[in-house]
């Protein structure tokens, strides 16, 4: 129950460094190998998903696109200084709402389509997706191998009651 816990709230890696730690000896060892197959499967994914971060942004950046990259591998690097050590699902990526068309056909060209929430959409409209764009705050993409990018174009719901604007955040 307790890897299932940590595997489900995204902390294997930090709970199994703590019990290899201090509870090495106290701890069944199919524990500790679970936890540490886990870890490195985890840590694995992180580096494709870094990859991917990796290229993304230096191709967006290529065609005079701002775009910041920002929780995922970034957080992981900041607050654990290791990105094996924070699991995370996909990429974030903060670009202007208006480069989304630019970004969009970019992101196309490498492989990733959109996801859009419902399975039955297949392609949104000009009309549709500016109204997506206007009440939304991502849009997630996939590629083949699996790993997910969701643009940003807002860091909070338009109704999330903060001073938080994104000429802060692009600052």
């Amino acid at each position: 129950y307790t890897v299932d816990t940590a595997y489900e709230h995204c902390v294997t890696q930090p709970f199994y460094q703590a019990l290899n730690t201090y509870a090495e000896e106290s701890t069944p060892q199919w524990v500790l190998d679970e936890l540490r197959r886990q870890s490195q499967q985890v840590a694995q994914q992180n580096l494709q998903y870094t990859q991917a971060l990796i290229e993304l942004v230096s191709e967006i950046r290529s065609h005079d696109i701002p775009v910041i990259p920002y929780r995922g591998p970034v957080l992981a690097s900041i607050a654990y200084g290791d990105i094996g050590l924070r699991q995370f699902g996909d990429i974030d990526l903060l670009v202007y709402r208006d480069d989304i068309p630019a970004v969009k056909e970019i992101l196309a060209l490498r492989g990733y389509e959109p996801r859009y929430w419902l399975e039955s959409t297949e392609e949104l409209t000009e009309t549709q997706e500016r109204v997506y764009t206007k009440f939304c705050r991502d849009y997630p993409f996939q590629n083949e191998a699996g790993i997910e990018v969701e643009l940003h174009w807002r860091v909070v719901s338009r109704d999330f009651p903060t001073n938080i604007t994104m000429e802060t955040v692009w600052d």
